[in-house]
């Protein structure tokens, strides 16, 4: 057998390859049926050799053009960026940018300098409320807060899940989208950290203290689920609240129980007298406590 008996010949497969001329005026061709992405290139004022030459970048740019097209509202799970397509001389790219609706949130989350709710709140807006009768008459109260209501406490009572923190949530991004500093705390957890800080991180405790005494919004969520103790209450709750008190500083508070509950609960824990100057304070700039109850929020 000779040496190139064993060789068969090989047979190059037939991958369907186009002709690049032709799948190049197929592409632009392409570009033209398609005419909001067409639009988008108009206003580039291409020639048809800038077509050409980027031609692998616009096709990518019209693959994805319908998806990242910035639409307000978009579908929730879409992309949060953008893209356009910049001419550099005659080079063609393809950018991203964050999308106005993005670029509004992270806007409000940087004017909370404490956040404890989920990060899907960052868009709730009074408007979007699920509205009942009593509901109404909170936000209109709220609305009024927005428009300069000197009556600036608010102290809200129900039922668990009938929609208290999302409300306060809510009016609170009115004011973080106004360029105002929030802190949105969950009671028992604030309590906690200062509690611990006052120990182990002094400087720490003293700076937080200042940003809960002097931020333009405080709100206390779950309020009365706190530790109870002389310490939460003649260390950090009084000194916060008297303090934004007498500052003229609008508290929020959401909590399952009424302000007589939240009074007997610190009087079992410490001394009565305490108890009901807190309680007294709150009664007195909130003017009263005002009830949701009613339809849950699912």
């Amino acid at each position: 057998m000779g040496k190139d008996e064993g060789l068969k010949k090989i047979e190059v497969p037939n991958f369907g390859f186009k002709d690049p001329e032709k799948a190049i005026e197929e592409a632009v061709e392409g570009f033209r049926k398609d005419a909001p992405f067409y639009a988008e290139l108009q206003k580039l004022g291409l020639t048809n050799k800038e077509v050409r030459d980027n031609l692998p970048a616009l096709i990518d740019y019209q693959i994805n053009f319908k998806e990242c097209k910035d639409t307000d509202p978009f579908p929730e799970g879409g992309p949060e960026f953008e893209m356009s397509l910049v001419r550099t001389g005659g080079n063609i790219e393809v950018r991203y940018s964050p999308r106005k609706r993005e670029l509004k949130r992270l806007s409000i989350e940087a004017n909370y300098i404490f956040r404890d709710f989920p990060d899907s709140w960052l868009e709730a807006n009074l408007k979007d409320v699920n509205f009942t009768k009593k509901r109404s008459a909170i936000v209109m109260k709220l609305g009024g807060f927005l428009k300069g209501d000197p009556r600036k406490w608010m102290y809200l009572t129900g039922e668990f899940g009938t929609g208290k923190s999302y409300i306060l949530a809510a009016y609170a991004n009115s004011l973080a989208n106004q360029g105002e500093t929030v802190a949105f705390c969950n009671s028992a957890s604030i309590i906690d950290k200062l509690r611990n800080d006052a120990v182990v991180d002094k400087k720490g405790y003293a700076v937080e203290m200042e940003q809960l005494k002097n931020v333009s919004l405080l709100v206390l969520d779950g309020f009365g689920d706190e530790y109870k103790s002389d310490f939460a209450l003649s260390t950090v709750l009084y000194p916060i609240l008297s303090s934004r008190s007498r500052e003229g500083k609008q508290t929020m508070f959401t909590s399952d129980f009424t302000i007589e509950e939240i009074n007997s609960m610190y009087s079992a824990k410490i001394n009565a007298p305490r108890a009901r100057q807190l309680c007294t304070l709150i009664k007195n700039e909130c003017s009263k406590e005002t009830l949701l109850e009613g339809l849950k929020v699912d």
